[in-house]
């Protein structure tokens, strides 16, 4: 019998219910992380060290909270499967997001003194290097949001430091 190799990594966690503090800082921790979430208390990532060690981290908060966490190793078993699991990690409405805010910031950008323009457009890198980090089936979405934000630097360079190459 041939064995798949793992595709995906779920944390199972029960925690205890009086304990909110616990649970809003692994709920924040999966979220930061972007874990995508199959049901209550059951949680997913696509398998990989960095994952492992992201779920090892909160069952161990989750353990020392007297909560229960369980992490398995998950082979798709179809095409379906994988692509149902995949989709619970489609970031698109974030770009969109991000895309919107930068058409704000470039329509701003008249308005603003170059400090405040550089202050924004670093918020909007930040956020858009965030969501890559928890992208993990980057799309054409991606590819969007990165030629906006090229187009935004060109454009606040050209405002605020037209003669510099």
């Amino acid at each position: 019998m041939k064995v798949k190799a793992p595709g995906w990594l779920l944390l199972i966690t029960n925690l205890p219910g009086q304990n909110q503090t616990l649970r809003m800082r692994v709920w924040r921790a999966l979220k930061a992380a972007g874990a995508g979430l199959l049901r209550d208390g059951v949680y997913v990532l696509p398998y990989s060290s960095a994952s492992r060690k992201i779920f090892d981290e909160q069952a161990f908060e989750i353990r020392a909270g007297a909560g229960i966490a369980h992490i398995l190793a998950l082979a798709s078993d179809s095409t379906e499967q994988h692509n149902t699991l995949a989709a619970l990690f489609d970031r698109t409405a974030e770009y969109q997001e991000l895309n919107a805010r930068l058409d704000t910031c470039k329509r701003d950008l008249a308005k603003l003194t170059e400090l405040d323009a550089r202050r924004r457009l670093a918020q909007i890198s930040r956020d858009v290097a965030a969501t890559m980090a928890m992208d993990f089936f980057p799309g054409q979405s991606l590819g969007q949001v990165q030629s906006t934000l090229g187009d935004v630097e060109a454009v606040l360079n050209a405002r605020f430091s037209p003669n510099e190459p």
